[in-house]
């Protein structure tokens, strides 16, 4: 044997060692410390000295070794013998029932066997060693041990804990990842292992449309563990009513919406005369000076009056919104007892509009008529000025005509006042 580089070089040969297991001739060489007090061959004045080991805390005995130029004999394993010598009780004893199979290789390979209670209960352990057996130089070989190590199965250079079932002592979070702390039933040692992070659990925020007056939100996602916000929603805006404008009267009109229950009340804006309802504007009537009313009398079973006005004082007026209102004064027997008021519509005869009064009899010889012309023109309306008539007035008129007039129209004049 030698320690080159660190190593304790063991001599493999081809032959037997001299012992047999079950019968059979083992192959392989055995080392192991001295088991009784004495000096090294020629060198006496080196000593040499058994152990003294106490083994109460011993667990294990570890071994890490190669084999270079080693064969196992044909039809055998090649195993590693635990042999130790002892004190008890004061007896003297010796033990190598503990072996190990290993494999004949150039890789390093570790070995570890449990030592038994008779191993640990003795009082003192003076020596051990290993043997190796079934293996074989080829022709010659070595086994490289690297270390041996007895004690603590915990503390062995390859240790060997005996780790319960764990505890997390950090939880693990949506991003960051966590910890899992295993304790050594036999050294009280521990390791940890990292859990990964569980990652984010999505739950969708559903779409809120908008309405006319409040703004919405597009779909987004959360975490439902963190309330991480995974997809914003983005806003939506407020849509805006479709108002519909409904005329309520001259000042105002109605708006409501198609979509929504809104109402509210506004009055008119006009533009070129009109609102968005419809309504057309009503503008303080202009009195028209140039617009004059003339009268002509027709004679029957009753007395109807035409009031004329030239159709060059009405272009470009609308004709629908053209009309004379006249007032008459009731009498009975000369005294006023009321009046009317009748609304007449033109018809078109010549160059004139005539707007005829009808169902007058002798008794209205006196009663007075005022009549107002309207028109509207560009949605603005005119009047005239009033013009006060009567069926006397007409008769009066047409008796003191010196020309021009039938001597029978003026005796019916006559007859009539």
């Amino acid at each position: 044997m030698d320690n080159t580089n660190g190593l304790l070089h063991v001599a493999v040969t081809d032959g037997y060692s001299g012992t047999a297991a079950d019968g059979n001739i083992t192959y392989g060489p055995w080392i192991k410390n001295t088991n009784s007090y004495g000096n090294f061959t020629g060198r006496n004045t080196y000593a040499y000295f058994p152990l003294s080991y106490d083994p109460k805390d011993a667990q294990v005995v570890q071994l890490r070794f190669r084999t270079d130029n080693c064969v196992a004999p044909s039809g055998t394993t090649p195993r590693v013998v635990l042999e130790y010598y002892y004190i008890d009780d004061n007896a003297y004893g010796f033990k190598n029932d503990i072996r190990e199979a290993f494999a004949v290789g150039t890789e390093y390979q570790t070995i570890t066997i449990a030592v038994p209670s008779t191993f640990t209960s003795v009082d003192v352990v003076k020596c051990f060693g290993f043997r190796f057996q079934n293996i074989m130089g080829n022709p010659t070989g070595t086994i490289l041990i690297d270390y041996i190590y007895i004690g603590p199965a915990c503390t062995a250079p390859e240790a060997q804990h005996n780790w319960d079932g764990g505890k997390i002592t950090a939880e693990p979070t949506c991003l960051v990842p966590g910890t899992k702390t295993y304790t050594c039933t036999l050294c009280n040692g521990a390791k940890t292992e990292t859990l990964p992070a569980i990652g984010h659990t999505e739950v969708p925020d559903a779409k809120v449309s908008p309405t006319c007056t409040t703004n919405g939100l597009t779909e987004g996602k959360h975490c439902s563990v963190c309330n991480t916000v995974l997809t914003a929603q983005e806003v939506i805006p407020a849509i805006g009513h479709a108002p519909v404008h409904t005329a309520k009267d001259a000042d105002s009109h109605i708006v409501t919406c198609k979509n929504c229950d809104y109402t509210a009340e506004e009055a008119h804006t006009y533009i070129d005369g009109l609102c968005i309802c419809g309504q057309v504007e009503i503008k303080d009537p202009v009195q028209e000076s140039n617009w004059k009313i003339g009268h002509t009398l027709n004679l029957a079973s009753d007395i109807s009056v035409n009031l004329a006005v030239s159709k060059s004082l009405l272009t470009g007026f609308d004709m629908d919104t053209v009309y004379i209102l006249a007032e008459i004064d009731l009498y009975t027997e000369n005294e006023k007892t009321g009046t009317k008021t009748v609304k007449i519509l033109p018809v078109e005869q010549g160059n004139y509009y005539y707007f005829t009064l009808t169902g007058l009899t002798a008794v209205n010889m006196n009663d007075r008529i005022r009549s107002v012309l309207y028109g509207t023109k560009d949605g603005q309306e005119y009047y005239s000025a009033t013009d006060d008539y009567s069926i006397a007035d007409y008769a009066y008129s047409q008796m003191n005509k010196t020309a021009g007039v039938p001597d029978k129209l003026k005796v019916l004049c006559a007859e009539l006042l």
